[in-house]
């Protein structure tokens, strides 16, 4: 049932938008429990985040931001109506370019990267920065993402 949500969303979302502003593709993933569906949204504007979305055991939804963010979003089975709301929420964010990546890197490699959306005038971080080892010593970098589709206004 929370992949068919999650289907449903995705769909509704890519309406919304001009019919050549995002590409949509589903593919069978591998998971705790059993098989469930990823689905990613490629933007075509270069420097857009691209979203992907996984739905796993009914209460969870991983969701990838960008190039290298990740979060797991869950609820209780009481709190399940609020599950795809907040997943609607973070692909609005990136549709909307309010995202943006905070990269470290260490001789050349990404060694973590933390999403952050910006609500009203702040930015505020989701998701798991991962451990990255000597912060102060590691190159960081900041990639403001852009709307998926530019309106005439």
């Amino acid at each position: 049932m929370l992949v068919e949500a999650v289907r449903a969303m995705v769909l509704d979302v890519a309406a919304d938008l001009p019919p050549t502003a995002v590409a949509v593709t589903e593919r069978a993933e591998l998971s705790a429990s059993g098989t469930t569906v990823a689905f990613e949204m490629q933007p075509r504007t270069p420097g857009a985040a691209r979203v992907e979305l996984t739905p796993d055991d009914g209460d969870t939804v991983f969701v990838a931001i960008g190039e290298h963010g990740w979060l797991e979003v869950f609820f209780g089975e009481h709190e399940w109506s609020e599950l795809i709301p907040a997943v609607r929420d973070l692909v609005s964010a990136a549709v909307e370019g309010r995202v943006r990546e905070r990269r470290w890197s260490r001789r050349g490699r990404v060694s973590g990267a933390r999403t952050e959306l910006l609500e009203g005038t702040r930015w505020r971080a989701v998701g798991d920065a991962g451990r990255v080892r000597l912060r102060r010593s590691n190159r960081a970098d900041v990639h403001r993402c852009v709307p998926w589709a530019f309106t005439d206004s």
